[in-house]
C-alpha cells in the first residue's frame, strides 16, 4: 500500500494524516505542537516522526510506504526557516530510510489551512486564522501570495487565543483596581488558577513562565463569559473579530495592488477561536459581507486536508477521489 502524508504543525498540537493513493482511506493522529521557534528543529523532526510511526503503525506499514510528504508549519513563514524544517525532517526521514527522491515540501501552516479550506476548484482566496495565534493569507487568480499578520505574541497576534486569553487576565486586574467594569471573569480566572485573589496572579502568571498556550486557555472562559452575557467578555470578543477583519482588510488593499480582475475572492475562516465563538465567527462573517471584503463560506476541509491533498500532487496523483477516515 503506497500513502501520503500530510502534517498541519500548529503552536499548540501538530496533526498527521496519512492517506492511501489506492482506496483513500485515512488515518489521523495528534500530538505535541511543533512551532520550531519555540520547539526548536530537532524536537520539532522528533514529533513528525513519532506521528508518521504512530499512523503508519495503524496501517500497519513501514515508513517505506510514504510517496510523498508536506509539512505546514507554525512559525515557518519565511523561507530560511522552511529551509531548516526541510533540512531537519529530511534528516530524521534518511534515518527512516526515505531518501531525497521522495518529495517533501515545506510550508507555512497558512499555506495548507487556505488549502484545505477551498474546494478543489477553487484557486484563489483569503484565510483568516486565529488559534493560539492569528495569521491571515491569500492567493490571488495568478497565485501570487500575500499575508497579513503573524508577527508573534509579542508583537502581533491580534484575535488569537493568547490575544483573548491575556485580554481576558487584563480585564480581571482592571476590575479589581476599580479602573474597569466588574465581570464574570474574576470568578471564572480565579477558579480555574485555584486562586483566592486577584493579586495571586502575579505569582502564578510570573513564576510559572506561563507559555503562550497556557495563556491561550483563558480565552475559554471569555468565550464562556460573552455566552453568559458578560458585558467586558463580550467587548474582548467584539475587538477581537475586528483586528481579524483588518488583517483581511490589509490584505485586499495589498491584493488589489496587484489587481487580476477578481472581486469576490472566498474567505474562509480555520483555527480553534472560530470554531468555539460563533460571536466572533458570525460578527466576522457579517462584517466580510458589510465592507464588501470578499464572499464568506464555510471551509471545505481542514488545514490537514489540505496538506494531504498537496502531498498527493507532489507524488503525481489527482487526489481526486474521496477520502475513507479511519
Amino acid at each position: 500500500m503506497r500513502v501520503v502524508a500530510g502534517i498541519d504543525g500548529g503552536g499548540t498540537k501538530t496533526e498527521c494524516m496519512l492517506a492511501c493513493l489506492k482506496t483513500g482511506k485515512t488515518v489521523t493522529v495528534t500530538g505535541a505542537g511543533c512551532n520550531p521557534l519555540i520547539t526548536g528543529y530537532e524536537r520539532l523532526a522528533q514529533t513528525v516522526r513519532a506521528l508518521l510511526e504512530e499512523a503508519l503503525r495503524e496501517m500497519a506499514l513501514s515508513f517505506g510506504a510514504i510517496q510523498a510528504i508536506c509539512l505546514g508549519v507554525a512559525g515557518a513563514g519565511r523561507p530560511q526557516e522552511q529551509e531548516q524544517v526541510d533540512t531537519a525532517v529530511r534528516a530524521m526521514l534518511a534515518k527512516e530510510g526515505i531518501g531525497p527522491n521522495v518529495p517533501c515540501l515545506v510550508l507555512h501552516d497558512a499555506d495548507i489551512a487556505l488549502r484545505g479550506a477551498l474546494a478543489p476548484e477553487q484557486k484563489a482566496g483569503i484565510i483568516a486564522i486565529a488559534g493560539t495565534g492569528s495569521v491571515a493569507y491569500g492567493v490571488d487568480a495568478g497565485g501570487k501570495r500575500y499575508r497579513s499578520g503573524g508577527w508573534g505574541h509579542l508583537l502581533g497576534d491580534e484575535g488569537s487565543g493568547y490575544a483573548i486569553g491575556l485580554a481576558g487576565l487584563q480585564a480581571v486586574c482592571r476590575a479589581y483596581d476599580r479602573r474597569g467594569e466588574q465581570t464574570l471573569l474574576t470568578r471564572t480566572v480565579l477558579e480555574l488558577c485555584q486562586l483566592a485573589d486577584p493579586q495571586e496572579l502575579i505569582p502564578y502568571l510570573y513564576t510559572n513562565s506561563l507559555e503562550k498556550s497556557e495563556i491561550a486557555r483563558f480565552a475559554k472562559l471569555v468565550i464562556e463569559a460573552a455566552e453568559a452575557r458578560d458585558h467586558v467578555s463580550i467587548g474582548i470578543l467584539t475587538k477581537a473579530a475586528d483586528e481579524l477583519i483588518l488583517h483581511i482588510e490589509s490584505l485586499r488593499v495589498q491584493m488589489q495592488g496587484h489587481a487580476d480582475g477578481e472581486e469576490h475572492y472566498p474567505v474562509v475562516v480555520a483555527g480553534s477561536i472560530f470554531a468555539h465563538s460563533p460571536f466572533i465567527k458570525e460578527r466576522f462573517a457579517e462584517q466580510i459581507t458589510v465592507r464588501k471584503l470578499g464572499v464568506f463560506q464555510e471551509p471545505y476541509g481542514s488545514p490537514v486536508e489540505g496538506a494531504v491533498r498537496i502531498a498527493k500532487e507532489l507524488a503525481g496523483a489527482d487526489g481526486g477521489e474521496e477520502t475513507e477516515h479511519a
